[in-house]
């Protein structure tokens, strides 16, 4: 099963049926593109703030390692492992770029696909609203999220929690 979170200007019913198309569905998973080429994935994905510390960080660890005189190998595998936290990381920081443009998450949908997670999301938008009269933001319906809590140091969800 994927699971994608879905994102929104406003989460109001009438918004989304009305313009679909700016729903963004952000899955929950590695992301082998960006582990190959992770400036132009980042680029793709208008992620320019990450793109730019990622490309800075990049140039400075190629400068020190000139500067140094450090071994190619081990310059190969900083690389590596910085295109590894791209990698894992990606999908977060595209939650983080896209919250950045005033895109809230309005849910999360799982399916075996991202076409049946949309259906998904499609159809729970109208149960909602046929079932309250009323539009999704105006219910204030938040998803569970999983946030650390302070006092037990685990992960366990937490209804209505912004992390």
């Amino acid at each position: 099963m994927k699971s994608y979170t879905v994102h929104h200007k406003t989460g109001d019913v009438a918004s989304i049926t009305a313009r679909p198309e700016q729903l963004v569905f952000v899955p929950e998973a590695f992301c082998w593109i960006a582990l190959f080429i992770p400036l132009i994935w980042l680029l793709f994905r208008r992620m320019w703030v990450v793109a730019a510390i990622f490309f800075a960080a990049l140039a400075t660890v190629s400068a020190i390692g000139v500067g140094l005189d450090i071994a190619s190998w081990v310059m190969i595998v900083i690389s590596v492992a910085m295109n590894l936290f791209i990698a894992w990381e990606g999908n977060e920081l595209r939650r983080w770029s896209l919250a950045r443009r005033g895109m809230k998450m309005i849910d999360i949908v799982t399916g075996k696909s991202q076409a049946e997670c949309e259906l998904e999301f499609f159809r729970r938008l109208g149960k909602d609203e046929a079932k309250t009269g009323t539009p999704r933001s105006a219910q204030q319906r938040t998803p569970t999220r999983l946030a650390a809590q302070p006092d037990d140091g685990g992960l366990f969800p937490v209804t209505g929690s912004g992390a």
